[in-house]
């Protein structure tokens, strides 16, 4: 029975106060300030099998590499996207797998394919990125640590040619294990923007269901 702890931290209502800022010496941009509030939640994988629906009406998914330049040079990042085509308002979703060397996309695909299948007054738009150095995007030789993988979430979220280039305000961060940490700190910081964080763990996906398989006994659903 797989148990499941989420962080949810969303901004106030009060107004976003830009003020121009250098992030560090690889990436300059825009500082936006506000207060957050935090939530607490956890559930068992049986706990939310009630809301899952049967079968699923067929998504839109497409995957696609995005050119990340740090250093002078060019690492291009996987990605995927997707959606469904809905009349309703649309919102969109980044979803960051837990920094792993087993840990990929598919950490968040199904995921991805239940929450943008479901009806409601908004539809979502689901993005999953993998990681420099992880999963499929390319492994340069570079010292991946902590500052690295931030100036990349920061890169990500604010250039112009990024897949979230057309995310504005409302985009929700889902992050696993230290994906989240990473994401939480860049919104603590003002450097990236986000309407919540959703910060999930322990990974239900992986590691060791990636590396030892999956089996009944890790966690119930009907």
């Amino acid at each position: 029975m797989a148990l499941a702890s989420a962080l949810i931290v969303s901004p106030s209502p009060a107004k976003l106060t830009p003020s121009s800022i250098s992030v560090s010496r690889r990436f300059s941009g825009r500082l936006w300030v506000n207060p957050i509030s935090v939530r607490c939640v956890s559930s068992r994988a049986d706990s939310i099998k009630a809301t899952a629906v049967a079968e699923k009406p067929s998504t839109s998914s497409k995957s696609g590499t995005w050119q990340w330049n740090f250093e002078s040079q060019p690492i291009k990042i996987y990605y995927e996207e997707h959606e469904e085509e809905s009349s309703s308002m649309q919102k969109n979703i980044l979803m960051i797998p837990t920094i792993s060397d087993v840990s990929t996309v598919e950490e968040w695909r199904a995921v991805a394919k239940d929450i943008v299948t479901r009806k409601g007054n908004v539809s979502w738009r689901a993005t999953i990125v993998d990681w420099p150095g992880l999963g499929y995007s390319d492994r340069p030789l570079l010292n991946y640590n902590a500052q690295v993988m931030e100036s990349f979430l920061i890169e990500l979220m604010n250039a112009k040619d990024s897949p979230l280039s057309s995310s504005g305000e409302d985009l929700v961060i889902f992050g696993g294990g230290h994906a989240a940490t990473i994401a939480l700190h860049s919104a603590s910081k003002g450097w990236i923007r986000a309407s919540a964080i959703v910060a999930v763990a322990p990974t239900w996906c992986g590691p060791l269901p990636i590396v030892f398989g999956r089996t009944s006994e890790m966690e119930s659903r009907n």
